[in-house]
């Protein structure tokens, strides 16, 4: 396997990595009822105007 020496392409690839492995996550303890947050929602309110 080829190593990465780009700074940028490793953090794009890291990132999208640790995403994955976040919503595999949430998805498996939501699925076995041990959470019921959904990090979707949460994220959509941070980002909604306060009225």
């Amino acid at each position: 396997m080829k190593k990465i020496t780009d700074r940028f392409w490793l953090g794009t690839i890291s990132g999208l990595g640790g995403n994955l492995a976040k919503i595999a996550v949430e998805q498996f303890t939501n699925k076995i009822g041990f959470s019921k947050s959904n990090g979707y929602t949460t994220a959509a309110v941070d980002f909604s105007k306060k009225i």
